[in-house]
Formats: structure tokens, C-alpha cells, sequence
């Protein structure tokens, strides 16, 4: 997850810097590209969530998410150095946000699975 939260933290910062700087884009055009990325990682979101409601998938979805932000940074990595953003760039986009989207809810039912149901209703104030 960390790993993942890095990769998240660099596309979000980076591709709207580079939006700006070498596309001259404004800055609500840079934040506007960033569209397919949020959307996947809200569609990754609900499907890494829905895939262990039932039953403890989390390493597979893990592994499955693993592999999107691998392959989606990759290919963002390929992008060219010219002044002209390829469309290709938004597919990209989707990859990392979708294998994003997978890691953090997947994180979040692995916490509640692998804790104690006694330490879920504990509040932080009670220690």
C-alpha cells in the first residue's frame, strides 16, 4: 500500500505539472485530465471491496491490483518528451487508477478482517 500510495502521489503531481509546463495547459485543464485516473480508482474502489465482501480474496486482489499499477506506470513512463500529451496517456491513466482503487479498499477490509471484532468498537480516547 505504501508502494501503491507513492505511485498515486507521483501520477497526481506530476502529469498536471507537466500538463502546465509543457502543454501549457491551465490549471483546471491539468486537474480536468486527471479525470480517467479518479474515475478508475473509484470503479477499482468498489470492485476490490466487492470482491472480498463474501469471502477473504484480498491476496488475490492484491496481486490483481499489483499488476495494474505495474503495468499502468509503465506505460506512463513511455509517454513522450514533445509538447503534445498522446490521448494514450488517459487509457494509461485508468490502468493506475484502477489497480489504485483495488489496493485501498482492499487495505481497508484487510484491516477489519485481520483484527479482533473487540478492538473495532474500541475508541481511541479509552487507552
Amino acid at each position: 500500500t505504501m508502494f501503491t500510495g507513492f505511485t498515486f502521489f507521483v501520477v497526481i503531481f506530476n502529469l498536471p505539472l507537466r500538463s502546465q509546463i509543457v502543454n501549457a495547459q491551465s490549471p483546471a485543464g491539468a486537474g480536468v485530465s486527471l479525470l480517467p485516473l479518479l474515475c478508475a480508482t473509484a470503479v477499482g474502489s468498489f470492485l476490490g471491496g466487492a470482491a472480498s465482501s463474501k469471502k477473504n480474496r484480498t491476496f488475490h486482489t492484491f496481486v490483481l491490483a499489483t499488476a495494474f499499477v505495474l503495468l499502468g506506470a509503465g506505460l506512463l513512463s513511455t509517454i513522450p518528451a514533445n509538447s503534445k500529451m498522446p490521448s494514450r496517456v488517459y487509457g494509461f491513466e485508468a490502468i493506475v487508477g484502477f489497480g489504485i482503487g483495488l489496493t485501498f479498499s482492499t487495505i481497508s477490509l484487510l484491516t477489519t478482517i485481520e483484527t479482533s471484532a473487540n478492538i473495532h468498537g474500541m475508541s481511541l480516547c479509552s487507552h
